[in-house]
């Protein structure tokens, strides 16, 4: 995407961030040294440092384009020199090299503003490719509004120069900036207009002098399927288009046109979404389904590895060997000699070197057990006899090697570091440091935090495993730091980092909070017990961030931090939420123990205990209570699991709370599985209830995402519902509610929006046009770990047709936030909504649809309930609120459900158990 001269294609190396350049062919002639060709022109130097460039040679393109610099500055030709420098940035951000990109960056804009003939098409060219330039580089410095205004300048540029190519860059890279940004719909819209040119270049409004031939349309087509998939967009849903039906559109060009040489590198994109779509589909629970996108993904690869290009055949077979390490296939090993032949034969380049990582982390996986880096397989393949850990650290080496050779540090760095990690996995652990410290050092003064992350996690493991606690957790902080300076493009911009969050970025949190808060020490220091809490509030920012791909602005976050500041400031926050009547608990689920950090309003220090349980019991007695309270009959199973999971917090219930009588409010930041459970419908051993007990029960994602300011009680509700029964395509049918009407007639200030009355446009604009304080909606809903699979159900335009359309959790976000910015949402009522089933992280949904919904507190449901129960709730609920100015919404919610509790036809706790209020509780 930020080549200097052609559009740049990125694909992953498993694993990490790596990224290989496929646009050319590998093999190249070798060109003679710089000094025996004094008389090469200013262009000539030019196309040979792209040469180098596009064989991600940098150090040598670096030299080739400062004598095109000096031979352009020699001759008086500004545009000449201007373009030179802006290769030189680019090629200098590659290698992290940030000063001098900005120097040389800044310069070429010096000799472009003084250019006489601003119509120029050439002036104007080169202008564009500066300003691409200059926007990757502020993106690389972490700045996207920066870059996404220099990436408009550059699409101006392009669009007066008559430069469709250049359009089409400029609008790939500020779909990834509207994305990073949180602008995720305007994102879509922006690679929506490139498929549009694409399709139909003379509807735009510039004049495009590019020959929009079929093979441009192929390439063009194929870099934006594989943009969509780096943003997540995989398949279409509705009207937003997905990098598959791209893809299937780039290859039916192939077809039409008889440009078979084409097919292959679309078959290898494609192979890519395919990939995506089943670490996906596998990571919500669904392997029949990932398994079946894993079969297409192996069919694209397999035919892609038979192109005569060997590059991509090359690539395609590397990107199979990857997919078998995933799905457990022993098969896919077999072929790794030849792959490997393959790649001793390329030219040295970053993107051998990358090759070589690529394939020598696919064989570790495939031998040795619990590497960090390979994450969860469905099944660890068996070893094959023929191949030695020593075989697999000599192809690292020679990567390391050639980095070196070619003076890429950020290359030898990643090659240094995972013949570390293979070293730490081979239980060498003196080398293994020793490595990581040089693979450390090889970025050391760079602006490759990304890299630097995963080394300084490394060697917190190693000295850790060594028992250097103290300096352990020096380490682990150190990549703390590093992380949140780009947590937010790995979560929100790169769907290969979205997918695989339990693997890349989960486990270092969770093992960061064991070293704070270790098994041996019951009574941990109170300033690791506040560190260890800042850092659970960090795995659940990341598990949104991750879940809303975007990056989440805490109410209290300040530039420069260092984290001593962000813990002083997120207890002082703490202590304002709690005031003088509620409790706020942490229960953290580690390898070997619950862990329970809580912060009572009248102590200073943080509590904590804990319960002993590994987490794979912890994690069985979660899921088999959540499916005990699904069911009316059989409660002994039920009554079981509850007293189990109570025991976990049997020491707040009965030791801690009852010395601070003044708690009237519980908020609990719930952990994993944890937030599929109510913790109102746990028990004790006498069979009580924690809601029977004197405290409402509130719930927030993170206690740094919300206003806490007390609301006034002013009721103004639009209610809204579907009774009938309505069909959205292939989808089973909804099923009809038919105390909806009951419900929302009960609670709605106006005429509510029934069936046909209750579509998408009519709610947008009853939400607009009144001060509403409450918005209810008594619908089917879903709630799911895969923000596309979050929705309401609304009725469809056709009101004489029972069918209904999906209203996506993003699609609310955008109705209710545009209404709420100035005028937020007292409360956002979901009274007929469920979770994904088999999709245990399936109430990020409702966390996440809460955060970005714009409301002060979301009141929604855990599974679906029988329609006369919620109806009684509901009114129980608003009737509390209306009576007792002095009721907090939490306090409403704990007596709606007691209410319901002591009603024999409602006392089992699937009909009042599933209520949860998420957000400002007051």
């Amino acid at each position: 995407m930020f080549r200097p001269l052609l559009l740049r294609l990125k694909i992953r190396l498993r694993g990490w961030q790596f990224l290989l350049g496929i646009t050319l062919a590998l093999c190249l002639a070798t060109f003679p040294a710089l000094t025996q060709e004094p008389t090469l022109t200013g262009r000539e130097w030019v196309q040979q440092g792209i040469d180098r460039y596009e064989n991600e040679r940098y150090t040598e393109a670096i030299a080739l384009w400062q004598h095109a610099q000096r031979e352009f500055n020699t001759t008086g030709d500004n545009l000449g020199e201007a373009l030179s420098l802006s290769n030189l940035s680019l090629a200098y951000q590659h290698l992290g090299q940030w000063e001098q990109a900005q120097q040389t960056i800044d310069r070429s804009f010096n000799l472009l503003q003084q250019q006489d003939d601003l119509d120029d098409p050439t002036y104007l060219e080169i202008l564009g490719k500066a300003a691409i330039a200059r926007g990757r580089l502020h993106w690389m410095q972490g700045n996207p509004d920066t870059a996404l205004d220099t990436w408009k300048q550059a699409e101006t540029a392009y669009c007066q120069a008559g430069s469709g190519s250049g359009v089409l860059r400029s609008w790939l890279n500020q779909a990834q900036a509207l994305q990073s940004l949180g602008l995720n719909r305007q994102a879509h819209d922006r690679l929506q207009q490139v498929y549009t040119l694409l399709q139909s270049p003379d509807s735009q409004t510039c004049a495009f002098a590019d020959t929009f031939d079929p093979a441009l349309r192929i390439v063009g087509l194929r870099t934006l399927g594989q943009s969509l998939r780096r943003l997540g967009f995989l398949e279409r849903d509705g009207e937003r288009l997905g990098s598959v039906e791209v893809l299937q559109a780039s290859l039916e060009l192939t077809r039409q046109f008889a440009l078979a040489e084409a097919e292959p590198a679309v078959w290898l994109e494609l192979g890519n979404t395919q990939r995506a779509l089943y670490e996906k589909i596998r990571a919500m629970g669904k392997p029949s389904t990932a398994a079946s996108y894993a079969d297409e993904a192996t069919q694209a690869y397999d035919r892609a590895a038979t192109a005569p290009n060997a590059e991509i055949a090359l690539q395609a077979q590397l990107n199979r060997l990857n997919l078998d390490v995933a799905t457990g296939n022993p098969a896919g090993i077999a072929n790794w000699q030849p792959i490997r032949q393959q790649i001793d034969r390329l030219p040295p380049s970053r993107q051998s070197i990358y090759a070589q990582l690529n394939l020598a982390w696919s064989l570790t996986c495939f031998q040795i057990p619990n590497v960090p880096s390979c994450g969860e397989s469905e099944e660890q393949p068996p070893a094959t006899e023929n191949l030695t850990p020593t075989e697999i650290a000599e192809i690292v080496a020679t990567a390391a090697q050639t980095a070196k050779s070619i003076a890429d540090p950020a290359a030898e760095s990643y090659a240094l570091g995972q013949l570390g990690e293979l070293y730490e996995a081979t239980g060498n652990p003196t080398a293994a440091a020793e490595l990581t410290q040089q693979a450390l050092h090889r970025v050391e003064g760079l602006q490759f935090l990304e890299i630097r992350y995963r080394w300084e996690w490394q060697l917190g493991r190693l000295l850790r495993n060594q028992g250097k606690i103290e300096d352990a957790i020096a380490a682990y902080e150190t990549a703390a730091a590093s992380l949140k300076s780009v947590r937010s493009d790995l979560l929100t911009v790169n769907a290969d980092i979205q997918f695989a969050f339990r693997d890349r970025v989960e486990p270092f949190y969770r093992q960061l909070v064991e070293l704070l808060l270790p098994a041996n020490d019951p009574q941990p220091p109170q300033f690791n017990r506040q560190k260890a809490l800042y850092y659970v509030e960090e795995i659940q920012l990341a598990e949104l961030e991750n879940f809303l791909r975007c990056s989440l602005e805490t109410l209290e976050a300040m530039p420069g931090d260092n984290s001593s500041d962000a813990i002083a400031r997120l207890m002082r926050r703490i202590d304002r939420l709690l005031q003088d009547d509620a409790a706020l608990v942490y229960p953290i689920l580690l390898r070997d123990r619950v862990a329970v950090l809580f912060k009572l309003p009248d102590s200073d220090d943080l509590g904590y205990y804990t319960y002993a349980i590994n987490q794979t019991d912890a994690q069985t007695t979660l899921r088999r209570l959540r499916t005990s309270l699904l069911k009316l009959n059989r409660p002994e199973d039920r009554v079981l699991q509850s007293r189990k999971v109570y025991q976990w917090f049997a020491p707040l219930f009965d030791t801690y709370l009852p010395s601070h009588p003044g708690i009237q409010t519980l908020v609990f930041v719930l952990d994993g599985e944890l937030r599929n459970i109510p913790i109102a419908a746990l028990q004790d051993d006498s069979g009580r209830y924690v809601v029977q007990r004197d405290y409402a029960i509130a719930v927030f994602p993170s206690s740094q995402l919300f206003d806490i300011a007390a609301s006034p009680h002013n009721f103004q509700v639009l209610g809204a519902g579907i009774t009938q029964q309505l069909t959205v395509g292939d989808l089973p049918p909804f099923s009809a509610l038919a105390e909806v009407e009951a419900e929302v007639a009960a609670v709605s200030s106006v005429d509510p929006l029934i069936d046909a009355e209750f579509t998408e446009q009519n709610l947008e604009q009853w939400v607009d046009k009144r001060d509403f304080s409450i918005v209810h909606l008594a619908t089917h809903g879903n709630f799911s770990s895969d923000p596309d699979e979050t929705y309401l159900l609304v009725h469809g335009i056709d009101p004489d047709k029972p069918a209904g359309e999906l209203l996506k959790a993003n699609e609310l976000d955008r109705l209710l936030r545009d209404r709420t910015r100035d005028r937020p949402l007292d409360l956002l009522v979901l009274s007929a909504c469920e979770t994904a089933e088999g999709d245990n992280r399936a109430t990020l949904g409702l966390a996440g649809l809460a955060v970005r919904a714009g409301a002060k507190s979301t009141l929604a449901t855990l599974w679906q309930v029988s329609d006369r129960s919620t109806v009684k709730l509901m009114e129980q609920f608003y009737r509390q609120l209306q009576q007792n100015p002095r009721s907090t919404k939490a306090q409403a919610l704990h007596l709606a459900q007691n209410a319901l509790l002591t009603d024999p036809n409602f006392d089992n706790p699937f009909f009042w158990a599933p209520y949860i209020l998420v957000g400002n509780w007051r």
